[in-house]
């Protein structure tokens, strides 16, 4: 079928409408053909922008969906859960973008009642992409509920990629640290853990959400659809146990790299302890001599000045002699 732009354009709102043939496939639908197929037999899945104006007028005038349940789909600032209504789905999920928004979390908002699914973004998702790919080459999901678990699916499969990197990089990051100067690796300490406390932000709560969802009891998710879910929220409890592994591994390095620096500076300030030491009592003694009275013996003696110094000379042997037999120096 033909591009139409009416179905990929944001400032439109309508992002595109797949009406589901049941055999992998998809009949994609203008805004129009949209409104008139909700509450029709067939799976259908509506998929809006949060950011275009003329989403939020087209919700309320076709979806039938209660206002707490649109104001849902179209929050700017959420963080992932689940709500169940009657027999009615609410997902606040996040994801991993695709294109300009790769390599951040961007939020999903699903609604299903099982047989309709209603979404919005902010941003493009690598999974979104994915599964209407899926249905454009006719390998998709046959019903609605496959359609949802696929998604589900393909949102935490895609952090499999991106959250291996950071683990690498991390123990990469702790293998460096013997090997190169604490003050290079300063940088990447600091954008390491806030990458890893940015994605535990939000993909611990998913987890539980997930979790959760598994838990859920609707009509119309069977035994085999309760697995799939209990499998994805596994999945999604194994990418958070990563990421506290990352954040363990990059702590222990900078950990590393204190000991090392405070190292460093007990041993500097060792050398300035030894030095300070060994000239104090000259110091004493060439002060004593220094003062200005009367009586300093050797003030008309010319070879005077040659008795101090190997005077001093004679200290600073004998110091440095009792500093090594001790173990000081």
């Amino acid at each position: 079928m033909g591009h139409n732009p009416l179905l990929s354009n944001p400032g439109v709102g309508f992002l595109e409408a797949h009406q589901l043939d049941g055999q992998g496939g998809s009949l994609r639908l203008p805004p129009d053909d949209a409104a008139a197929a909700i509450g029709s037999a067939a799976p259908l899945w509506l998929h809006f922008d949060v950011n275009a104006a003329e989403t939020r007028p087209w919700l309320e005038r076709h979806s039938n969906l209660p206002l707490t349940v649109v104001n849902a789909l179209l929050a700017t600032d959420t963080r992932p859960r689940i709500a169940k209504t009657q027999d009615h789905l609410m997902l606040i999920l996040r994801g991993f973008g695709a294109g300009s928004a790769a390599g951040e979390l961007v939020s999903l908002r699903i609604w299903s009642d099982g047989e309709l699914v209603i979404s919005t973004r902010m941003s493009p998702l690598g999974a979104t992409d994915g599964l209407r790919e899926r249905l454009e080459a006719g390998t998709g999901p046959n019903t609605s509920k496959g359609l949802l678990l696929s998604w589900l699916n393909g949102v935490v499969g895609t952090m499999d990629e991106p959250l291996n990197a950071l683990e690498n990089e991390a123990l990469d990051l702790e293998e460096r640290v013997l090997s190169e100067s604490y003050r290079d690796l300063q940088p990447s300490f600091s954008h390491h853990r806030r990458t890893a406390l940015k994605f535990k932000r939000f993909l611990e709560p998913q987890r539980q959400a997930l979790g959760q969802l598994a838990r859920l009891e609707l009509p119309w998710l069977g035994e085999t659809d309760i697995t799939i879910l209990h499998e994805i929220a596994e999945r999604q409890a194994r990418y958070v146990d990563l990421l506290n592994h990352v954040h363990t591994h990059i702590v222990l390095a900078h950990e590393e790299v204190l000991s090392q620096l405070s190292a460093e500076m007990n041993e500097r300030m060792y050398v300035m302890s030894i030095v300070a030491a060994l000239f104090l009592p000259l110091g004493f003694f060439t002060g004593l001599l220094g003062i200005n009275v009367g009586g300093i013996p050797g003030v008309n003696n010319e070879g005077a000045f040659w008795i101090v110094s190997g005077l001093c000379g004679v200290i600073l042997l004998v110091l440095t002699a009792i500093f090594r037999k001790r173990g000081w120096w």
